[in-house]
């Protein structure tokens, strides 16, 4: 009887890192197309808002205010700055549903991609033009794939 009944327990108890868990693929999902739309359409609210503001200050009457954010040209510098975003953002989504789901991370980041693909033509497929739209959703996936490959080269150091 010289074991102490108040001594910690001697069994061997392994813990496994937090990079070794899998995610729910839905989670991470949902939770990339809320980083990548979410993020993409607050910011075009905030350079929209501050676009507006300055068109105002420089004199421009709202009829042509109204033209320039209802032609939303590529080729300018709202509309590089909006691409610029949109691409950042779609790399943070798609590094974010890698690291929720943490396996076969490219598979639901094509899946992440082809989500917001999908519901971006739906929120403004008439926005551009057929080759706009096929170039802008040729680098939304490559972007989120990025994001994807960035999160597996950190979890395999």
């Amino acid at each position: 009887m010289g074991d102490n009944i108040y001594a910690s327990p001697r069994a061997k108890v392994e813990t496994y890192p937090a990079t070794n868990r899998k995610g729910s693929p839905i989670k991470a999902i949902v939770i990339g197309v809320l980083v990548d739309i979410g993020s993409t359409l607050l910011f075009g609210m905030l350079v929209g808002l501050s676009y507006g503001l300055w068109m105002v200050s420089q004199g421009m009457g709202s009829e042509e205010i109204e033209s320039t954010f209802l032609s939303q040209q590529l080729v300018s510098i709202y509309g590089l700055s909006m691409v610029t975003a949109g691409l950042s953002f779609s790399i943070l989504s798609g590094y974010v549903c890698a690291r929720i789901v943490n396996y076969k991370e490219y598979k639901f980041a094509t899946l992440l991609s082809v989500v917001t693909i999908s519901l971006t033509l739906l929120m403004g497929a008439t926005n551009h033009s057929l080759l706009e739209n096929i170039v802008l959703n040729l680098l939304t996936i490559i972007a989120v794939l990025l994001g994807a490959m960035i999160h597996v080269k950190r979890k395999a150091r």
